[in-house]
This record gives C-alpha cells, sequence and structure tokens, in this order.
C-alpha cells in the first residue's frame, strides 16, 4: 500500500523538479528491493506498484506519438531505462513467481503497460539462466516473455506446479489439476494485447503457442476454459486483421493457415451446452470470418445456421454447470451469446454477401431478429454501421425494414453502454431518413411506442439536438 501510495503523490512535483526525480528514485529503490520479498500479497503489491509507476512515468513523459501495431514509439530519454528496468522487473517477477494471484498480476500489470507504451517497453534484453549451459546469458525480452507465455500455457510455471509433484511423476501439464482461473484468464487477455500491440508480427509467436492452445480446446475441457481459449483465438483474430491495410489481399492474412482449425473450433463453440462457450464462438466467428479467402467462404452458409441457432433460447432442464436455467431467454449469458451471435451475422453479410447462400431479404431478417443488443454493447461497434451500410449497398432490400431499423436505433439512443460517437452517427442517419421519405417516416413514427416516439422526438426531430 505503501508503494501505491508513493506511486500516486510522485505527480504532485512539477515535472523535472529535483523533488519529483527524488521522489521516483526514491519509489523505484524500494520497487527493487521489495520484487522478491517473502510474502506473496507484498509482492502482488509491489507488481501494481510497478505498473502504476510505469503509468505515472507514461502521463508525465508522453510519446510524441501513439504507436500503431507493431511500431516502436521511441521513449523520452529522461525516462527510457527507468521503463526498461521497471518492465523487466515485471517480467522476472512472471517467470520466477511461485504464487497463482501474483503471476496473474504480473501479467495484468504487463498487459496495461503494453497498451499504453506499445512494443518499445521489449526493446531490452534480459540476463536469465540457460539450462544447458548452466550459465547466464543475455537473451532479448521477446523471446523470453514468449517462453514465459509457453510456459504458463503447458502449466510448468513455477506457480502452477503443485509442491508435492516429484521428477517422477508422468501426468501430462494439462492434466496435472485445474489451476486458478485468474492465471488462465490472465495469460489469455495477455496474448490478446501482444496481438494487438505486434499486428502481424506477433504471428511467429503465434505459432508456437497455438498447438499448446489446442488442446484447451478439447470438449472434455471446462467450459471456462474453452471459453477462454477460444476467446483468445478471437481476440488474435480481431489485431491481426485490423492491423491490415485497408482493402488488402486477405490471402496474405498471415493467419490464413490456421483457418481450418480455427474453423473446426468455431462450429463446436457454436453448439456447445455453454453459452460463455457459444457467445466466444460467435465473436471468434466474426473475427475470422473477415478472413474472406474462398475457402472461408465457402463455410458461410454453414456458419450462418450454426449463428441462427444461438438466437434460440437452450431448452431442456437445468444444467447449474453450464449457468442455463430452463432455457430462459432472461438469462444473462445466453442473451450475450446471442449478442455476439448477431455481430457475427452482420460481418459475414458484409463482408461476403453473394457467399451467405440465402437472399438478402432473409438476412436482413435474420440480422433484425434479436435487436436491439441486450448485454454485449461493444458488438454495437458491429451490427449499427452494418445496417447503415445496408442501405448503401442493398437499399432496395432493407428499405422495407425501415420502421423496424427506427425501432431499434429509438433504444440506443441515450443508452450510456453505447459509444457516444456512433450514437450520432445513428440519429444523424436517422434525420437523413425523414428529410428523404418524411411521409413514410411519419408513419413509422406513429408505430413507435410512446417511450421510441419520446426517445425519436427528442433526438432526432428536436431542433435544438441537431
Amino acid at each position: 500500500m505503501f508503494v501505491r501510495l508513493r506511486c500516486v503523490q510522485a505527480p504532485e512535483a512539477p515535472a523535472g523538479s529535483e523533488d519529483r526525480a527524488g521522489t521516483v528514485r526514491d519509489i523505484i529503490t524500494v520497487l527493487y528491493e521489495l520484487s522478491e520479498y517473502p510474502h506473496p500479497y507484498i509482492r502482488s503489491a509491489n507488481c501494481q506498484g510497478m505498473r502504476e509507476l510505469l503509468l505515472w512515468y507514461h502521463r508525465a513523459y508522453p510519446p510524441p506519438k501513439q504507436w500503431a501495431a507493431g511500431e516502436v514509439v521511441p521513449l523520452d530519454p529522461k525516462i527510457a531505462q527507468d521503463v526498461l528496468d521497471l518492465t523487466t522487473l515485471i517480467l522476472e517477477r512472471m517467470d520466477d513467481e511461485d504464487d497463482l494471484q501474483c503471476a496473474a498480476t504480473a501479467c495484468d500489470g504487463l498487459g496495461e503497460v503494453l497498451q499504453k507504451y506499445g512494443p518499445v517497453v521489449l526493446q531490452q534484453t534480459m540476463r536469465v539462466y540457460d539450462e544447458q549451459s548452466k550459465s547466464a546469458k543475455e537473451v532479448p525480452a521477446p523471446a523470453h516473455l514468449l517462453f514465459i507465455i509457453l510456459r504458463f500455457l503447458q502449466e510448468k510455471a513455477p506457480c502452477q506446479i503443485p509442491e508435492d509433484m516429484g521428477d517422477d511423476d508422468t501426468e501430462g501439464p494439462l492434466e496435472i489439476a485445474d489451476h486458478d482461473g485468474t492465471l488462465q484468464e490472465s495469460v489469455s487477455d495477455l496474448i490478446a494485447i501482444l496481438a494487438q500491440v505486434m499486428g502481424p508480427g506477433f504471428e511467429p509467436g503465434f505459432r508456437q503457442m497455438f498447438p499448446i492452445m489446442k488442446r484447451f480446446m478439447r470438449p472434455d475441457k471446462q467450459a471456462a476454459t474453452k471459453g477462454m481459449c477460444i476467446g483468445a483465438f478471437a481476440e488474435v483474430a480481431h489485431w491481426m486483421t485490423q492491423a491490415m491495410p485497408a482493402g488488402a489481399d486477405m490471402s496474405t492474412h498471415v493467419l490464413v493457415p490456421y483457418l481450418p482449425d480455427l474453423l473446426a473450433f468455431c462450429k463446436a463453440a457454436l453448439q456447445d451446452p455453454s453459452p460463455l462457450v457459444r457467445r466466444n464462438g460467435a465473436f471468434c466467428t466474426g473475427c475470422i470470418a473477415r478472413i474472406a479467402v474462398p475457402a472461408m467462404q465457402a463455410e458461410y452458409p454453414a456458419l450462418l445456421q450454426l449463428l441462427a441457432g444461438c438466437y434460440q433460447a437452450v431448452s431442456g432442464p437445468v444444467d447449474p454447470a453450464h449457468g442455463i436455467v430452463n432455457g430462459s431467454v432472461r438469462d444473462e449469458e445466453f442473451l450475450a451469446a446471442r449478442d455476439n451471435a448477431c455481430s457475427a451475422i452482420s460481418k459475414l453479410i458484409t463482408t461476403a454477401p453473394a457467399a451467405c447462400g440465402q437472399p438478402m431479404a432473409q438476412l436482413i431478417q435474420l440480422l433484425l431478429t434479436p435487436l436491439p443488443l441486450q448485454v454485449d454493447f461493444k458488438e454495437a461497434e458491429s451490427v449499427y454501421p452494418a445496417i447503415m451500410q445496408l442501405y448503401r449497398t442493398h437499399s432496395a432490400d432493407i428499405t422495407p425494414h425501415t420502421a423496424r431499423v427506427v425501432e431499434i436505433f429509438a433504444q440506443v439512443f441515450g443508452h450510456p453502454d453505447i459509444d457516444t460517437a456512433l450514437q450520432r452517427e445513428l440519429i444523424a442517419f436517422c434525420k437523413a431518413l425523414v428529410e428523404q421519405a418524411p411521409q413514410q417516416m411519419e408513419a413509422v413514427f406513429k408505430g413507435l411506442t410512446p417511450a421510441q416516439q419520446a426517445q425519436f422526438k427528442r433526438f432526432v426531430l428536436d431542433p435544438a439536438q441537431a
């Protein structure tokens, strides 16, 4: 707590002042001294202190520009060595830590630091012990981070091996025990952040992780494990695709060789009894669907059928293991799965509509059926722009559904969990509809519920909102 408090207080001194520099040096000294403290609670708090000091450095000495995937934006020379040293301390804690929670805290801290600084914080080398030569050697930080993550995935890190497990134990690394879900989630999140930060340059590392991660998708694995794993696959696909130039040839996408396995995992996940697995399976389906090579497009009709199945409540008896309560549509996890399925359908329709194998009028009906989104409002970034896009590309097919579209959008206006910039786009879109077809929109307005009419009037018809 002392370390965290001092990190928060450090910015009070003027930038570049001796008082501030002295305060920061004192904090760094404390962090070094506590990095291997015997009690895990102290080590965990120390990791949080390192993270907070690194984030403070980013605020006090901001980079000249925002990093892009794979781009190294130089650090301010005044802080460069401190930033690299503190990042190395977090990496060392991930490497050596024998406490699950503390290892998870270190993973989370590194993830936050990477999102702020980008790849530049991994430009240093680390001195590590080499088992073969029985001596220390210098290793690039990215290479050692990959080693650490692979060891976590294999469940061979010090914090994952039971104390009573001897050298003669023969159980496979994935069969030893069901380890702490917090660490699994932290490692999964870190893999996603590395894909975000490195873009396609992450593929060589992912190539080594993938064979291990595939084993977490076995049917006998727990739903939480499968859900986290396919969620990580989805994030990797999302960020690697995001980093490609607009209009790029998708046949050059670094994940094309992985598509057969990813497709198989998505199909299995979309039929899993767990709504968590279905949710992340739908998310992954939407992400890989954007890699619209011919082999991917050939799977669109089958994927659409499976995604549509996620709209339906699971019927049958109560199954507490999967969080299903009599197939009730009120189950939040089911609604989240439905939101993600809808988002994936929007991506298939807008990426390669001709490959979907259904008339556009049917596809639009399928897309609009579960809207508005109920739980996973992040998917609004895909779903609602897709609807507006269809007015530009398939106006004749979607215009008959304008009343339904307006009903959906009226429930989005003013929503606290939906991006305000997106809401402004939807409001401008609806205003354009009113200007282009005032009589039709008057009839549409009369068909709304009183609450929807109030929202539409407030945000679209009221000149003060223009």
